[in-house]
């Protein structure tokens, strides 16, 4: 699974399974290989020369840059004019590397009302930038605001314009509003940059990007972290082409067909697994004589309480999946080694050789064992105390 902690797919913008899943199917990793592929061969929109060049011959000044405005953010505030100086100086870089214009004033209107901002719109490319100030953490990236702040006044009144106390989230709302919006939207906030498309931004789905955090790895492989950042930043795949396409938007559509596959498939493995457990208790049955009891089963029970342990199943594989969540202690040896899935997946994956084996419960057993721990809890009850 190709996840970096540096891209952080809020709310699923796009399919989590497609964004991170190396299987040979649709992928991003596909689109990103293929991206890079025709940046390479100057094929198509490209010609104009490689968008991945460009941002390596960047990247060692990005680092530099951002380490600085980290210092002096800690040395000072976020409003001093050393670190405003900075946040300029990186943003005029980062916007290089990712091919954007310099960033200048620029007015947006809605309705009756104009809105002044410092970021960059080209006509008929479908998207809008914003400097905002710098965050440390993704979810400050629409607390935060514009860079030099904002400014509206109503059509024709610019000498009357006023300040307005709008966060980057909140401006970012308003443009997709606007009476020509733009289909995507991209926020440089220092480390972070957020990128939002017009049609998900009101169910609060956004791509959030720690560029500091990617630039310091470096990891430069095919399809690595830095190429798919790059290929969802970059200028040339957020705006709109000659021929009035946006790299983002097939993504986007290729996602959710992926998504519509993937349920699909999901739903027909439930339903296989469902038989296989349903299965084993009839076998198990008639194994053991119980011929009376298999005879009043009900059939729409058993379904039932089998597929109840399988959401089991799976609530365990999401736990263990999500360790901060604290629900499994994932990553102790006494766990991963004694109570863990993955040691019962290899317990699956060697099949029991003698009869006794076959016959056994210990799988059951073991999942018993770890259902009641996460039910009941798993932690040591305190030693009796002595009141001796």
């Amino acid at each position: 699974m190709a996840a970096f902690d540096s891209i952080v797919n809020v709310d699923e913008w796009i399919s989590d399974h497609y964004l991170t899943t190396d299987d040979k199917g649709a992928s991003f990793t596909k689109r990103v290989k293929a991206c890079v592929k025709d940046w390479k061969t100057g094929s198509g929109e490209f010609a104009g020369g490689d968008p991945w060049e460009r941002f390596k011959a960047h990247r060692g000044a990005i680092q530099r840059l951002l380490a600085e405005l980290s210092i002096e953010i800690n040395r000072t505030d976020e409003s001093s004019p050393q670190v405003l100086q900075l946040v300029d100086a990186c943003h005029t870089i980062i916007r290089e590397a990712l091919g954007y214009a310099p960033a200048t004033e620029v007015s947006q209107a809605h309705g009756s009302t104009t809105m002044g901002f410092t970021g960059s719109s080209t006509p008929n490319s479908g998207l809008v930038t914003i400097d905002a100030l710098p965050v440390d953490d993704m979810e400050d990236l629409v607390k935060t605001t514009p860079r030099q702040g904002l400014k509206t006044w109503t059509a024709g009144k610019q000498d009357s314009a006023k300040s307005t106390e709008w966060t980057t989230g909140k401006l970012v709302g308003e443009l997709f509003l606007a009476d020509n919006p733009s289909a995507y939207i991209v926020v440089f906030a220092g480390s972070w940059i957020l990128l939002a498309e017009r049609e998900s931004w009101p169910l609060g789905r956004y791509l959030a990007i720690d560029i500091r955090l990617a630039v310091d790895r470096n990891d430069q492989q095919s399809a690595g972290e830095l190429q798919r950042i790059v290929t969802a930043l970059a200028r040339e795949n957020t705006s709109r082409a000659a021929d009035g396409t946006t790299w983002w938007d097939g993504t986007i559509n290729e996602s959710r067909e992926h998504a519509v596959k993937v349920s699909e498939e999901l739903r027909g493995a439930v339903k296989q697994s469902i038989e296989i457990i349903g299965n084993d208790v009839l076998t198990r049955y008639r194994q053991q004589n119980k011929h009376d009891q298999l005879e009043a089963l009900d059939g729409n029970e058993l379904a039932k309480q089998a597929l109840r342990y399988l959401y089991r199943i799976l609530f365990l594989l999401f736990a263990e999946a999500r360790p901060e969540l604290n629900i499994l202690p994932t990553g102790a040896p006494e766990y991963d080694e004694g109570y863990g899935l993955s040691r019962l997946r290899d317990l699956v994956l060697s099949p029991p050789e003698s009869y006794a084996a076959k016959q056994g419960t210990h799988l059951y057993e073991s999942m018993q064992v770890l259902f009641d721990l996460v039910n009941n809890g798993h932690e040591p009850s305190p030693p009796p105390r002595d009141f001796c």
